[in-house]
């Protein structure tokens, strides 16, 4: 949650270089694109709207990897209880 809202809502600039990754964070993209459309900024919207895809291009990819581990670990009875 922190990690999103510091680098969506306040401007990576003034922050320290930590926070420099919210750059390539989703959020941050949203509300530049928002921010953009509501108050007529300057118009970065088809960068905004690249990286938003990109981030849907790589989780659409990893989602079929992700189910069948979920799959091997059904059928394996493999529990992660952290005790």
């Amino acid at each position: 949650m922190i990690t999103n809202v510091s680098t969506a809502f306040y401007d990576i600039d003034i922050e320290p270089g930590f926070f420099h990754y919210g750059y390539g964070w989703p959020l941050h993209y949203v509300v530049e694109g928002s921010r953009q459309i509501l108050f007529d900024l300057h118009s970065r919207i088809g960068l905004d709207f690249g990286v938003l895809f990109a981030w849907a291009a790589v989780n659409t990819a990893f989602f079929p990897l992700t189910c069948w581990f979920l799959l091997y670990k059904r059928k394996h009875n493999v529990h992660e209880y952290w005790a």
